[in-house]
């Protein structure tokens, strides 16, 4: 592929060739979107919004856990469908969404909090109500009455499907599924007695939000810690009336391009690669729940994923998996660089003694033959109450399921100046392993870089974070390994 045509898509943000699983909503098979016992196997739908990707496990030890020996082989399609023996309808069945590795189809890039739902034996649908009812002991007919929909059926349909047809209830159904989800995402869902108390707070919410006066809010808000509150938005929405400055992780793709400024409009993308000269110029997109495809002139279309998005951070992935990193700052308009944008370590040096981070970037390199195609590595920090350290770097997801280790360096670690530092004592801030924290972070997920001066072509962004479930699936997102968890 040569350099000059490999740019446009660079700048562009393309991705991945796009699978037939791909081009559209259903997925799979023809019947992919209806429920129900077919012959040796029925069908599960797992949603607040539909959850993609999720882990499924059929408890049929019945200890409520989602044993790894339990776990269904397949993960959820593009509806939230998973295809189940029909033995295993005598079980009740666990789903894990995960950060990094699942997408709620409500929300923008991949979740970013792992929780787990369950339903009953032979239930043909998983959400948050069923969870209450397994939890509880109690009935989807009860839950209903508490939130004051009529239909009690809509809690065990399609409430997604439901609203679009200007379904009152449904919409009820819906933001009060989204409420607590985010709920079970903080961590709560493993108690929910009080969910009575939960579901007055939801029903105050609805009220607030009819009294906006607009058919739609109830699609734009949810209830957070008993609070109305934005709800976080479908791919498309989050994206549309946005700029990012993108920059990719590989040393060679950010030397030579250097900021990619994306505009995202309805149906295209105004693209300025900030090259003197050059007017900024359009491409189409259509956008999936997953990533927007793009036409260009080799062809096309062609799916960018976007594995992380929040209000001002993307994680995108191309064909050739090069990691792209993209915020709604001025990354292309600071002179200095990321350095613009520096801020203190998150965390204080007492934080962060006996913590473990994650770590993953593309080590490349510039100059080789193979500069321009991606070298994915993965870390673990390990940082001791004593300062003392170790960093442990992977090669790939399997390798780190299975502790292969690339690479491990020991030695002690400090802040310096607002920097986490790990090397050999005396640690030398820019010659260790260094990592300068900067302001672009969301949800623990935090953009650092490695010179000081932030302004050379070698500094690119390194991501960083505590949470394990987010790096190891974004990690083997990026580079299309199979979870072997």
């Amino acid at each position: 592929m040569s350099n000059n045509n490999s740019k446009l898509f660079k700048a562009a943000g393309l991705a991945m060739a796009i699978s037939m699983a791909m081009t559209g909503c259903g997925g799979g098979s023809d019947d992919s979107n209806s429920g129900g016992v077919e012959g040796s196997t029925y069908k599960v739908q797992i949603k607040d919004g539909y959850l993609v990707d999720a882990e499924v496990y059929v408890d049929r030890n019945n200890n409520g856990v989602a044993d790894a020996d339990e776990k269904v082989t397949a993960l959820t399609d593009e509806q939230g469908y998973i295809t189940l023996s029909a033995e295993d309808k005598e079980y009740p069945i666990i789903a894990r969404a995960i950060a990094g590795k699942t997408y709620d189809t409500d929300k923008g890039g991949r979740l970013t909090d792992t929780y787990e739902l369950s339903t009953a034996a032979g239930m043909e649908v998983m959400n948050p109500f069923t969870l209450i009812a397994a939890k509880n002991n109690v009935t989807i007919d009860e839950i209903a009455q508490q939130l004051g929909v009529n239909n009690t059926e809509l809690l065990t349909s399609d409430y997604v499907a439901a609203k679009t047809t200007k379904n009152d209830d449904a919409s009820k159904v819906h933001f009060a599924a989204r409420s607590f989800a985010e709920l079970f995402a903080k961590g709560d869902a493993s108690d929910i007695s009080d969910w009575q108390d939960h579901i007055t707070n939801i029903v105050a919410g609805i009220a607030e939000v009819e009294g906006y006066g607009s058919n739609d809010d109830l699609n734009n808000y949810i209830v957070r810690e008993g609070v109305v509150v934005e709800a976080l938005k479908p791919l498309k929405e989050a994206l549309v009336g946005k700029t990012y400055d993108f920059i990719s992780t590989n040393e060679a793709y950010g030397a030579q391009e250097g900021f990619m400024t994306l505009t995202f409009n309805d149906s295209s993308i105004t693209v300025d690669d900030n090259v003197q000269g050059e007017d900024p110029f359009d491409m189409p997109t259509e956008y999936h729940y997953n990533g927007f495809m793009v036409s260009g002139e080799e062809g096309g279309p062609r799916l960018e994923e976007v594995i992380f998005l929040s209000e001002s951070l993307a994680l995108t992935v191309t064909a050739d998996k090069d990691l792209l990193v993209g915020s709604t700052m001025d990354l292309a308009g600071a002179g200095d660089g990321y350095a613009g944008f520096r801020i203190d370590a998150p965390y204080t040096e007492e934080a962060l003694k006996g913590k473990t981070l994650y770590h993953f970037w593309d080590d490349a390199g510039i100059g080789g033959p193979n500069s321009f195609t991606a070298k994915p590595y993965f870390s673990t920090i390990q940082l001791n109450s004593d300062n003392t350290g170790t960093i442990t770097e992977y090669t790939s997801v399997a390798n780190y399921l299975s502790n292969n280790a690339e690479d491990v360096h020991t030695g002690n670690w400090s802040i310096i100046n607002g920097a986490l530092v790990l090397g050999e004592t005396p640690l030398n801030e820019g010659d260790d392993w260094t990592f300068y924290f900067t302001s672009l972070s969301d949800h623990g997920l935090h953009v650092a870089y490695d010179y000081a001066d932030g302004t050379t072509n070698n500094n690119l962004p390194r991501l960083i974070t505590e949470n394990e479930d987010l790096a190891v699936s974004l990690f083997e997102e990026w580079t299309g390994l199979v979870h072997n968890r």
